[in-house]
C-alpha cells in the first residue's frame, strides 16, 4: 500500500479585519493544491488557542462572529488532508470594534398628538459616544413606505422641509445613532403624530 503523501503547506498571509463589535474576517494565501481544508483556531490575551471551524480545500476566508467588542483576539490557521496537518500560518491579531452607541430616545413632538405646522422640527436626545444620527419617516408603523430616510444628521433634531407632509396625514417616525466607526445602534421606539386638518 502507498503512502498517502505529503500532509499540505502552511497557509501564509493572514490577515485580520475587524468588521464590528462582534465579528473579525480572515484571509490567508493558499499554498498547497492537496489540502482537505483549514481548521482555524482563536485565542484571547490571557487564553490558550482552540479551533472554531474548518473550511473546505481551496477557501481562503472566514468570519469569526459572537465575539466581544473592543477585545483583542489571536488567530492562526492551518491546512489538513488524509497525511495530517500543515504547520500553522503565521499569527494574526485584531481588536473588534466599540460596541454601537444606544438607542436613541424621541423627545418631540409627543406620541399620538397633533403638530400645529406642515413644517415640524423633530428633537430626540443625545446617545453616548454618538457622532451621528439616522431618521426615517414613514406612513405606517412598518416603515416600509418612506417619506423620509436620512443619514449623517449631526443635530438633535431635523427640521421637515415645506412639501414633504400632506394635511390630515399620520405620520411614524424612528431614530438611529451611529459612533465613529460606523457602528449603529437599533432603532429607537418609533412615535407617530398627526399633521393638521389644513384649512
Amino acid at each position: 500500500k502507498t503512502a498517502v503523501g505529503p500532509p499540505p503547506e502552511a497557509p501564509s498571509e493572514l490577515i485580520t479585519t475587524p468588521i464590528s463589535s462582534s465579528r473579525v474576517d480572515l484571509t490567508w494565501q493558499d499554498n498547497s493544491d492537496n489540502e482537505s481544508g483549514f481548521r482555524i483556531e482563536r485565542r484571547t490575551e490571557t487564553g490558550s488557542y482552540s479551533q472554531i471551524g474548518t473550511v473546505g480545500a481551496g477557501v481562503t476566508s472566514y468570519s469569526s462572529s459572537g465575539l466581544s467588542a473592543s477585545t483583542t483576539y489571536y488567530y492562526r490557521v492551518r491546512a489538513y488532508s488524509a497525511a495530517g496537518n500543515s504547520d500553522y500560518s503565521d499569527e494574526a491579531s485584531t481588536t473588534t470594534l466599540p460596541p454601537p452607541p444606544s438607542a436613541p430616545v424621541l423627545k418631540s413632538p409627543a406620541s399620538r398628538s397633533t403638530v400645529s405646522s406642515l413644517t415640524p422640527r423633530l428633537e430626540w436626545n443625545a446617545s453616548s459616544v454618538a457622532v451621528s444620527y439616522g431618521l426615517q419617516i414613514s406612513t405606517n408603523y412598518r416603515f416600509t413606505s418612506l417619506v423620509i430616510d436620512e443619514t449623517g444628521i449631526t443635530d438633535l433634531f431635523y427640521d421637515v422641509a415645506p412639501g414633504t407632509f400632506n394635511w390630515n396625514t399620520t405620520y411614524y417616525w424612528r431614530v438611529n445613532a451611529s459612533n465613529s466607526f460606523d457602528s449603529t445602534s437599533s432603532w429607537s421606539s418609533y412615535r407617530y403624530f398627526r399633521m393638521p386638518a389644513g384649512s
